[in-house]
């Protein structure tokens, strides 16, 4: 369904579950961590 996209993950563990959610959906999800 989203396979076309690419999203950047700058969310903190509050917000995981937007990019889990994107990524079950087919998009292609990279989470940015703070170092």
């Amino acid at each position: 369904m989203l396979s076309n996209y690419r999203v950047l993950d700058l969310t903190d563990e509050r917000g995981i579950f937007c990019g889990y959610l994107l990524a079950h959906l087919g998009a292609e999800v990279v989470a940015i961590e703070p170092p």
